[in-house]
């Protein structure tokens, strides 16, 4: 994807987020759409747009959000490269199980420390975000992976395995 879709799709999400998914909160929690893209994208194997995506959506979540500003940056940022480390070092092979598993642990580890600062937990919540984390994923993960195949001749199946 050129540079100029990726930012409008940040765009787009940082709306999305913003503004949309409090009507589709599911026990009070929506999970973050900006994560997700960038988990996705590391899945994808573009970790420099993944990056991308998570400082520049951080921004623009600090912007709307009332937490000090920095902190969507610096926490989006960070898991970035912990989950880009994690698949450089540990992991060869990309495969539904793995995004469902990384997507789900990334989630509680990022709604714990959401939790933890609000000081509002709910374990029902949790689980409940993780789950509607990983289906988003698996959404944006098919999108990814249907438009890289389509502008460079991959088949979709040798991608996935």
């Amino acid at each position: 994807m050129k540079s100029i879709q990726i930012f409008l799709l940040i765009i787009f999400l940082s709306l999305c987020q913003i503004g949309l998914m409090s009507n589709f909160a599911i026990f009070g929690n929506w999970p973050n759409l900006i994560l997700i893209m960038s988990l996705v994208l590391i899945f994808c194997d573009r970790e420099a747009e993944a990056f991308l995506a998570a400082t520049f959506g951080g921004l623009l979540l600090d912007l709307a959000s009332p937490m000090f500003f920095g902190f969507y940056f610096i926490s989006l940022s960070a898991i970035t490269l912990i989950v880009k480390y994690i698949f450089s070092k540990f992991l060869t092979e990309i495969n539904p199980i793995i995004v469902a598993a990384v997507t789900g642990v990334t989630m509680i580890v990022y709604d714990l420390t959401m939790a933890l600062i609000n000081h509002q937990f709910s374990l029902i919540g949790l689980v409940s975000n993780a789950i509607y984390a990983i289906v988003l994923a698996f959404v944006f993960y098919y999108f990814f992976n249907l438009r890289s195949s389509h502008s460079s001749n991959i088949s979709f199946s040798s991608r996935l395995k």
